[in-house]
């Protein structure tokens, strides 16, 4: 059996990069440990929270491709990030102390 060029794989999601005559194609999977039976399986559907990490991977993926010279069109230029925008920084001014009398406490 092929084995993928390159995989990418974090808490058990994984991307397969595959060389083919047409260029290159991916698979993306997710695997399992099941409680019940001790097999491991995939699993189609994706929680919330593990939406940056296949982020993550499906990036690391097209920057390896961008890097690799494969002839093809740059995956980068047809989903191009916009450019990042210079951090801002906010300073909060010293707060001022405040002066509370007898009065002023609720109880």
């Amino acid at each position: 059996m092929a084995k993928p060029e390159k995989t990418f794989e974090v808490k058990g999601i994984q991307i397969a990069l595959w060389k083919n005559d047409r260029g290159y194609s991916i698979s993306v999977k997710k695997t399992y440990k099941d409680k019940a039976s001790g097999a491991y399986k995939e699993a189609k559907t994706y929680f919330p929270d593990e939406l940056a990490t296949l982020i993550t991977l499906l990036s690391e993926t097209r920057d390896y491709l961008d890097r690799v010279s494969t002839g093809q069109r740059s995956f980068s230029k047809e989903y191009e990030q916009p450019p990042k925008q210079p951090e801002q920084v906010f300073i909060m001014p010293d707060p001022k102390p405040v002066q509370f009398g007898d009065d002023d406490i609720p109880f």
